[in-house]
Parts: structure tokens; C-alpha cells; sequence
């Protein structure tokens, strides 16, 4: 008698894992259209945050923050230091907190990369459970950018982000924005200050942080695909420059 073979669900690409696995994903058409909820999708506990809790109901607009400086940028976005504007801070745990807002260079142009990028993330980060070294997402938004926003954007950036009316007037293009936790800086900086060699605690302590970022991905079925010192951001303890934690970031080649 010839064995019966076991089903095995083969996953033709990450959608259709995140399908399986969740019951539900979004599209891209989903993503420009603005129906996305704000907040995670079975996120289990870390939706009864009130930190998270509250800046996806309230914040999740442009005008909620201001804008302190630039963290990063990379060829499909850019990540800003900002804070939440005293009016929307009522009943944040920590009203003077710093958060990551990461800007998608997608402003009414068909640039799919940027855009392709900015959904596989969403889709990911919506889904995964919360855990201490991967990066915390708190919301998402599609809004016009501002003025405060275009004058850190890149030159190549801030060329289509706003348009100039036959009237004089601006009209500033609407795009993706994401809201995630803040942290020091990347690993690739923080290790270009440490003189000579990496210390064999420091080197335990990063690893075994990243380790376990990987080993959460692993059960979620999510593979990172862009593992690297710049997408590896370092908490630091304050006053010091001591490492606390390590928070694998960047999903936007999973």
C-alpha cells in the first residue's frame, strides 16, 4: 500500500503566508486607499498599552507631532525624530517621549518601490506579536506632508512632495507615515565609537538580542531578509552610554 503523503501548504510569496497565518493581510490598494487600521491586528497584550492605545487614537495624524530633526533616510523613505504636541499629549504615560515617525518617499507619483516597501512593513509589523527586540509599531496614517516635514526631506524628495499652483499657492502631496518606538541609534553608529575591539559582553549582549529577534521572526514566520549593523537600533541607558537593548528594525524586505 503506498503511504498517503502529508498536505504541505506551500507559501507562493509573504502575503500568502501572512494570509495563512493570520487570516487576514492588506494590499496595496488598501494601503494608498487609507483603510488600514491604526492599530495592530491581534497584537495580543500590546494593544492594552496605553501609550499605544492612545496614539493610535489620537495621534494618528500629522498634526499631532513636531518635528525635532531627521534620524535617517534610505532610498525609499526617511525616518524623524518628533514628539507629541502638548494639545494631543493628554494621558500619554510619558508626555515630553520622543517617537520615530518614518516619512515613505511616495508623494503622488507611481514610485512602487517606496510604496512596495512601505506595505510589506505594515503587513508585518501589523501581525507580530510585541516583543522586547523588535521595534514597537505604534500606528499608521496617510496624510498631505507639511511644511515642517518638507524642509527636512531630501532634495530629490521635496521636488514632488509639493506641487506649485498656477495661483501661487502650495499643494503638499499626501503619503504614507508610520509611527514607531524611538531608540538611541543604529548599531553601526554606536560600534563606530567603541575603540579597538568589541568588548566579549558587548558582543554576547548584541547578539543574543538579535539572536532573539530572529528567533521571534522564525516563529511568526517572518524572514527579515536585510539583517545589518543600520537596521539594528541600540537603547541606551540614560546618563551613559552603557547598551541595554538591541531592536532588529526594517521590515521592508520581509
Amino acid at each position: 500500500k503506498k503511504k498517503k503523503k502529508k498536505k504541505t501548504v506551500i507559501f507562493k510569496n509573504r502575503i500568502h503566508c501572512a494570509a495563512h497565518l493570520s487570516g487576514r493581510c492588506f494590499s496595496r490598494e488598501d494601503m494608498l486607499d487609507n483603510t488600514l487600521p491604526a492599530t495592530h491586528p491581534g497584537a495580543g497584550e500590546a494593544l492594552l498599552r496605553d501609550e499605544q492605545r492612545i496614539i493610535s487614537a489620537f495621534c494618528a495624524n500629522l498634526a499631532a507631532y513636531t518635528v525635532h530633526g531627521t534620524l535617517g533616510t534610505g532610498q525609499n523613505g526617511m525616518v524623524l525624530d518628533v514628539s507629541v504636541r502638548p494639545e494631543f499629549a493628554d494621558g500619554l504615560p510619558r508626555a515630553d517621549a520622543h517617537y520615530a515617525l518614518k516619512v515613505c518617499f511616495n508623494f503622488g507619483v507611481p514610485t512602487t518601490q517606496a510604496r512596495n516597501a512601505f506595505v510589506n512593513e505594515f503587513n508585518v509589523l501589523a501581525r507580530l506579536p510585541s516583543h522586547r527586540n523588535v521595534v514597537r509599531f505604534l500606528c499608521q496614517f496617510v496624510a498631505p506632508v507639511d511644511a515642517a516635514v518638507v524642509a527636512v526631506l531630501p532634495l530629490f524628495a521635496r521636488e514632488v512632495a509639493v506641487k506649485t499652483l498656477r495661483d501661487g499657492s502650495l499643494r503638499y502631496h499626501s503619503t504614507q507615515f508610520f509611527v514607531l518606538e524611538r531608540l538611541a541609534t543604529t548599531l553601526d553608529t554606536y560600534l563606530g565609537r567603541v575603540r579597538g575591539l568589541v568588548p566579549l559582553a558587548l558582543a554576547q549582549r548584541i547578539l543574543g538580542d538579535v539572536g532573539a529577534a530572529l528567533r521571534h521572526l522564525q516563529l511568526s514566520a517572518v524572514v527579515h531578509l536585510d539583517v545589518k549593523p543600520n537596521n539594528v537600533l541600540v537603547e541606551l541607558e540614560r546618563g551613559s552610554d552603557q547598551l541595554t537593548r538591541c531592536v532588529l528594525a526594517d521590515f521592508g524586505t520581509a
